[in-house]
Formats: C-alpha cells, structure tokens, sequence
C-alpha cells in the first residue's frame, strides 16, 4: 500500500523515515536501527550517530522523522548513466548512486539523492568535494560505519 504524499516541504537533503526497529549490539557489531522510507522497499541498517545515542534511536521505534545519513564513501567515480539506488535494499548500505545535490567543500561531502537523500563522506586520499558539481551522477561504494543522525520527529 502506498503512503499518502507529504505535505510537508523539508530540504532535499534530509531523509523522511520511520524506525522500524532497534537492535541491540552483540558482540563486536554495535547497536543500529533499521529504517523504512515510504512508498520504496528500503530497509536500511544504521547506526545511531554521535548526536542520536541509542538510547534515543530504541524510543523512536515506529515513529517517523527527518533525518542526514552519513555514508563513508570510498572513490567516488562520475557516471553517464543509471539509476538512483543504495544496494542493498535491505541491509548495511555498500554501494550508492545518484545525483549530487549539493556540495560541502569545507566537511569534504556530498548530498546525494540516490533514491533516498544521502551525505557521502569522502575518504579516497586526494578526492575533494569540490572535484564534483552540483547535477553529477555519481556511484561508489560505501565503508562500514553509515550513521544517521535525527533532525526531528515528524508530526
């Protein structure tokens, strides 16, 4: 069934999704929640970042909010062509795709809309947010430690 549109306008670079559900750390493999975006069939698994302890993340489950996925991107390559995608669809993010939407020379990333809003952190030595424009298509592959961050709760 597919959600009712939003009505509310958030900037571009912020993420509309819903905690599904929280799981504990075991082990060697750290706390994260998997998040759900309306009207795809994401599932994405992430950390809770610095400014959403876990704490917080295992109270939001089943709420919506907005919030800034951080993904560590290895070298991040302009392509002709494509879809918008994170891959997997269900799981720990480990390769992106889409169009660059804004771009943060200062924090060395990139927003990117790859079929949900994303912020690639660049971390191939001597590649610069700024080697990129704004409307590029882009791809790489994703490092382990994606995080999201909550910006607020919606509604």
């Amino acid at each position: 069934m597919l959600d009712p549109a939003p009505t509310t306008v958030i900037p571009a670079d912020l993420a509309r999704a819903k905690v599904l559900e929280f799981r504990e750390a075991q082990g060697s493999k750290p706390a994260y929640a998997v998040l759900g975006f309306s009207n795809t069939d994401y599932k994405i698994f992430l950390e809770p970042a610095d400014d959403c302890d876990a704490e917080e993340a295992r109270a939001r489950v089943g709420k919506k909010l907005f919030c800034v996925i951080h993904l560590n991107a290895r070298k991040v390559t302009v392509s002709g062509a494509g879809g918008r995608f994170v891959d997997p669809i269900s799981g720990t993010p480990n390769r992106v795709q889409g169009t660059v939407l804004a771009v943060d020379a200062e924090s060395n990333t990139l927003a990117v809309n790859a079929g949900v809003p994303v912020h690639l952190v660049l971390t191939a030595p001597g590649q610069q947010a700024s080697d990129f424009a704004v409307g590029d298509f882009i791809g790489c592959d994703v490092l382990s430690g994606s995080t999201f961050g909550v910006c607020t709760v919606e509604g």
